[in-house]
């Protein structure tokens, strides 16, 4: 919880989020466009954590009764009914993905300190990783 309070904060210092304040539409929570990434559409290769971390950022931008967030979780659902169907593929895949982000993570320690939001979101992302290969 912290991390994510740390990881708002530092999108709020930055300008990529605002809070809208009394906003007309209630399923609508801010007036800008949250962009975590240059390329939020497509993060990864793996078409399943691009899902889970295009709803976590519609879940900043909207409420849960949104029908983009409805339709981010279904996609999310489906993408995993997928990959729970292939267990042995799925784990390869986020085994090579945590690696990915394992040299990512040590290149961005090179140029960042870890309160840099791009070191916390790759933090995130390895934290993600690392519970999905012990799901799997």
């Amino acid at each position: 919880m912290k991390r994510i309070t740390l990881v708002l904060l530092c999108l709020l210092s930055v300008g990529a989020v605002s809070i809208a304040e009394n906003s007309d539409n209630p399923a609508r929570i801010s007036e800008e466009p949250v962009r975590i990434s240059d390329d939020s559409a497509r993060l990864s290769d793996d078409p399943l954590l691009d899902a889970r971390i295009r709803l976590e950022e519609l879940r900043l931008r909207y409420t849960e009764k949104h029908p983009k967030v409805i339709d981010a979780e279904a996609l999310c659902a489906a993408l995993e009914k997928y990959f729970t169907e292939a267990p042995a593929i799925y784990h390869a895949h986020v085994k090579e993905r945590l690696e990915q982000a394992e040299l990512e993570e040590a290149e961005l320690a090179l140029r960042y300190s870890p309160q840099h939001p791009k070191y916390i979101l790759v933090e995130m992302k390895l934290d993600f990783l690392r519970k999905e290969l012990q799901r799997s």
